[in-house]
């Protein structure tokens, strides 16, 4: 008989908090689940401590592949999950102890087809932060779609779009071709542009079950680059495009709203651009820009403000200086609370 959940791992350089991460799903209250660890061809010990681990329990099944990054590990884990649910963690983080069992009792009543549950931070050396949510949960129970949860996603300035907060019902991913865009950084946000097109319905739980490991060395969220820049461009592109071939579809103006935020974000990483690339990066962030209506989102409004007073290169430093502070948890402070 198949289990309930398939949770997909995908794994890369990170024996540090490997074991750690599988562990915190294998203990959970709630068993009926496999767990399909996805070796995205690691250099170090991973591959070993994977087959390791997999010895020691039944419901571990392991992947070996050729490096692809993390949209193509992910894919392969959809495409062998064997349960009716997906759920995706990072092999660097994991999930709070005994949170399982009341998100699947939902999701398996509720029969929504993607289910929310929320998510906390852990920096090492400072403890477990959350973000203030209140206005998403506010949504209260019930099953949703996507034009009545947009509204508030823009409202409350976040998408939430991370894959790993997230249960979803692994015929729903297969049937619309709902797998990952591989090569790109942020390929989150481009999937959830995809799904949120869809005919989906949406439930939400405010039981936090993930935990992010804030600040990790090597971690691509930790890092902005003259490829995290294009890409998320290129994200926005798409967009533009979907909607100049759909131009009557319903959720144009919240993604749309969403892309101008993208677009300010991509400019505030403006000077981590290489000096041989920053010409064409910035000719292509105001090109975009010019698509765009740059006040459309509620935390980017400013920024689309003072880019047409006072222009490029000044909105670009005043953003760069913001994503250091909040990067610090300076600005848009999360609060502090037990793990």
């Amino acid at each position: 008989m198949n289990p309930s959940l398939s949770v997909v791992i995908p794994v890369y350089k990170v024996e540090n908090y490997l074991e750690r991460c599988v562990k915190s799903v294998l203990n959970q209250d709630y068993k009926d689940l496999e767990v399909i660890l996805v070796d995205d061809g690691s250099p170090d010990h991973c591959p070993q401590i994977c087959d390791e681990l997999a010895s020691q329990d039944s419901r571990i099944t392991v992947i070996h592949k050729k490096n692809g990054g993390l949209s193509s590990a992910r894919n392969e884990g959809i495409k062998v999950a064997n349960g009716e649910n997906v759920v995706f963690l990072d092999s660097d983080d994991q999930w709070s102890q005994n949170k399982l069992s009341p998100i699947m009792e939902q999701v398996l009543t509720n029969k929504a087809k993607i289910t929310y549950f929320s998510s906390m931070s852990l920096y090492e050396d400072a403890g477990y932060y959350v973000r203030d949510e209140r206005v998403f949960h506010g949504l209260g129970a019930g099953v949703f779609s996507p034009l009545q949860i947009y509204p508030t996603l823009i409202k409350c300035g976040d998408l939430h779009e991370h894959a790993c907060t997230k249960i979803i019902k692994a015929d729903f991913l297969r049937e619309n071709n709902l797998f990952f865009k591989e090569g790109i950084l942020g390929e989150d946000t481009e999937w959830f542009f995809r799904v949120l097109r869809k005919d989906v319905t949406i439930s939400i739980i405010n039981i936090c079950l993930y935990i992010y490991t804030e600040g990790r060395i090597g971690s691509i969220v930790n890092s902005a680059s003259t490829r995290s820049v294009r890409d998320t461009l290129s994200t926005i592109r798409s967009s533009i495009y979907y909607y100049k071939q759909n131009p009557s579809a319903p959720t144009k103006v919240y993604e749309l709203a969403h892309c101008s935020y993208l677009w300010s974000i991509a400019l505030g990483h403006y000077n981590y651009v290489g000096e041989v690339d920053k010409k064409d990066v910035k000719k292509e962030i105001i090109e975009i820009g010019n698509q765009l209506d740059l006040t459309a989102h509620p935390k980017s409004k400013k920024a689309g403000i003072l880019y047409k007073l006072l222009g490029f290169n000044v909105t670009a430093y005043v953003l760069s200086i913001y994503i250091k502070l909040h990067k610090k948890n300076i600005v848009n402070k999360k609060i502090k609370v037990n793990g």
